[in-house]
């Protein structure tokens, strides 16, 4: 499982990101769980990657809440 650092969750807090791919990265659904927590107060990001990363229905359905 990779875990994402403090610097990496910094960046997806940053309000000026548009596009995050992750693809491949074994992130999982605890990875899907610091993602979202970091993307709540995102309003620019358009395009999101998350592909063969394992994060589950819990993990899709926690990013799809925090960026609502």
């Amino acid at each position: 499982m990779t875990y994402l650092s403090k610097e990496d969750l910094s960046r997806l807090r940053d309000s000026t990101l548009t596009t995050l791919d992750f693809r491949g990265n074994k992130i999982g659904s605890d990875g899907a769980t610091q993602i979202a927590d970091a993307l709540k107060n995102n309003s620019t990001l358009i395009t999101l990657n998350l592909c063969w990363n394992a994060i589950g229905s819990d993990g899709v359905t926690q990013i799809a809440d925090a960026l609502k």
